[in-house]
């Protein structure tokens, strides 16, 4: 019995040990041939270059986050087929996908003959390290991100059951990888993390391994990211005898304003704030090799005023990576009434016409720029976001339920969600069902509302060309003036919008406007006499701040904050199916109908799911949401005055919707077309 025990043990222990070392030196045994590799700054597969003309796809639709997987799988079947019509031949996904995207995925390349491939992303972002974790050397973090990088390459190969993981609550058996050019290791990041991770844990020492190392002088952070990479090669390597391309992308586009700018981009420590991927190279065992991924972030104002624009700004990044492919792994334009940096005019807005033009000049750019390829951002508009400008008069748990059109973070997508078919554009067969009050003088004013605007018609009897149309509107009760300009209402007014013809303007009340309360703040509170008085007729246009004040590296001086005029409101047809459609059009005027579209948030709304506006910051001294159930809307045309009518505000938990492609698809789609 003795003998047969110590036979048991000595073979588990000899089995043991051929394991570990066929798990470490496993490319002792021969090599494994990649499925994807790096040849001659292009991505080859099965032995072919590959340009890769792709764009990053998400699971989110409007009501749920990214990570509440709500696409469908008829989502994902005519998004599939939307994006390869487009002439596009490849999805990045930043994380997992539930396993209906693997399975659709694959049912679509089985029964097409241009493949779709797949970019497989793990994103690394703040929930999963903590200051605690990075006090302690990385140690904690380690296990948990190369289990989810093992469960990645696992779900790829369709070999992925919920019964081994906590982590994964379905079962993965759709494979994907024949497809799949490469996997990329993204960092959300904040700087802080970065530059406290690189205090704590500085050894100076390089990163070795089998398939990634890390140049001298590479910071901690590209050595635990290069570790990370490491570890999903030996995993695939080892379990499914293959390799592929891998990229990191750094976090934002800090490296790319470094790199421009010369600029070691450090904080007062001199602790490196980016990822410098130039610093993580591939080991001749790792056959497939790498790509350098970077993101072209528009909104940037360094990279913006860089001088030679961006097609030099790519020639920079290419001198400074001379020895990886280079791929453009995100840039976008975004739809929306408050572009900034993204527009090209002084009034701010950008169309969908102007999305599609935007974006096919920087595919220009990118194409003569000889790299193997670029992922645009992103498919479909995103409603959980919040921009940086906005999103403290917002409730931004709620940003999923409505549509901001005041947020260009939200609207980056080809694919939009429209919450009704109400459009301004002289067709009042959308106001059908609404309750016009009536004057004797032979006037109509109604209002609508969806996910994403509060609706205004007014009918006349009489021509409205030439005339001087005012509508007023009173959302809260701390504050408003009976006195407008020259006008005089019997309510206390919040906001007027002033039209005539093709000009509009949106003026606020300036003791109800959150731009001059936060421009004025520390003054007013040196000198509370500052204040202006709630009910005094003191009106002014509406703005938005769209820059910070910065010390640019480029002009060698300091920007001062930038507000935009958002008031402006643009005449125009918004119907998607007409010819003259802008999507930026607030009203159309005909000879005896007027509607008008506004945006919640500038009528200051916190919440327009739960009918909450913005409190009365004075005496809040800060952002804080006030509850009412109806607003009232009058007009005066001419001089004409319309009375008050009420309109009780309806809420909504659950968001309506219709997809549409917006103008900017088809535009890239004829685009692309010619290219092939």
């Amino acid at each position: 019995m003795r003998k047969f025990l110590n036979f048991f043990i000595t073979l588990f222990i000899l089995a043991a040990f051929a394991f570990t070392i066929f798990e470490n030196k496993q490319y002792l045994f021969g090599e494994h041939e990649p499925i994807t590799y790096v040849k001659d700054q292009r991505i080859y597969y099965e032995g072919e270059p590959i340009y890769v003309n792709g764009i990053n796809l998400d699971s989110v639709k409007p009501g749920y986050l990214p990570g509440n997987y709500a696409a469908t799988k008829e989502d994902y079947e005519e998004w599939f087929q939307q994006i390869a019509d487009l002439n596009m031949n490849c999805v990045k996904v930043k994380s997992i996908m539930p396993a209906r995207f693997y399975q659709c995925l694959k049912e679509y390349n089985q029964n097409h003959r241009r493949p779709l491939y797949l970019i497989q992303g793990v994103t690394i972002d703040n929930s999963d390290i903590d200051r605690e974790s990075i006090r302690k050397d990385h140690r904690q973090i380690h296990k948990l991100l190369f289990q989810r990088v093992k469960d990645t390459v696992d779900i790829v190969h369709g070999n992925k059951t919920p019964v081994f993981s906590k982590h994964i609550k379905e079962l993965y058996r759709f494979d994907v990888s024949e497809y799949t050019l490469a996997y990329s290791i993204d960092s959300a990041l904040d700087y802080d993390d970065i530059i406290y991770s690189e205090i704590v844990n500085h050894k100076g020492e390089e990163y070795e391994s089998h398939f990634i190392t890390t140049k001298k002088g590479a910071s901690e952070t590209e050595k635990f990211f290069a570790r990370i990479a490491n570890e999903m090669v030996r995993y695939e390597n080892w379990r499914y005898r293959t390799q592929r391309v891998m990229t990191i992308q750094g976090s934002r586009s800090d490296i790319v304003e470094a790199i421009l700018l010369q600029d070691h981009h450090t904080d007062a420590k001199g602790k490196k704030r980016y990822i410098d991927l130039a610093n993580i190279q591939p080991t001749s065992q790792m056959k497939s090799g790498m790509v350098a991924s970077y993101s072209l972030n528009l909104e940037n104002n360094e990279q913006m005023n860089y001088k030679g624009g961006l097609k030099l700004q790519i020639k920079e990044l290419q001198k400074y990576n001379p020895t990886m492919p280079i791929l453009i792994s995100e840039y976008a334009v975004p739809t929306t009434k408050v572009g900034d940096n993204y527009s090209k005019d002084n009034e701010g807005t950008i169309n969908e016409k102007e999305q599609g033009e935007n974006l096919i000049e920087i595919l220009e750019q990118i194409k003569d720029a000889n790299l193997c390829g670029q992922v645009m951002l992103e498919w479909q508009d995103s409603w959980y976001r919040s921009a940086w400008n906005i999103q403290n008069l917002v409730q931004k748990n709620h940003a999923k339920y409505w549509d901001n059109t005041m947020s260009y973070s939200q609207h980056y997508g080809l694919l939009s969600f429209d919450p009704s078919a109400i459009y301004p554009d002289g067709d009042l067969s959308d106001w059908k069902g609404a309750a016009f009050s009536s004057t004797k003088e032979g006037y109509q004013l109604a209002v609508q509302q969806d996910e994403a605007y509060l609706y205004l018609c007014l009918k006349s009897e009489k021509s409205l060309k030439d005339r001087q149309i005012r509508l007023a509107l009173d959302t809260t009760p701390k504050s408003g003036s009976t006195n407008v300009f020259r006008d005089q209402f019997n309510r206390p007014v919040d906001f007027y919008l002033a039209l005539k013809n093709k000009n509009g303007r949106l003026y606020v009340q300036k003791y109800y406007s959150p731009t001059e309360f936060m421009k004025n703040k520390e003054a007013i509170h040196q000198n509370p006499n500052r204040i202006h008085k709630p009910d005094k007729n003191e009106f002014t246009e509406v703005e938005v701040k769209v820059q910070n004040r910065f010390y640019s590296k480029v002009e060698k001086k300091f920007m001062e904050d930038k507000y935009a005029k958002v008031g402006y409101f643009h005449h125009g047809n918004a119907h998607p199916n007409e010819k003259d459609y802008d999507s930026n059009a607030d009203y159309y005027l005909s000879d005896h109908t007027l509607e008008v579209r506004i945006p919640w948030q500038l009528l200051n709304f916190y919440d327009p799911t739960q009918g909450k506006v913005i409190d009365d910051f004075y005496h809040q001294w800060s952002i804080h949401p006030l509850q009412i159930e109806k607003i009232y809307v009058a007009g005066a045309i001419d001089g004409t005055m319309l009375p008050f009518i009420p309109y009780t505000l309806e809420r909504w938990q659950k968001p309506t919707y219709t997809p549409r492609l917006k103008e900017s698809y088809w535009m890239l789609k004829e685009y692309f077309s010619k290219q092939s």
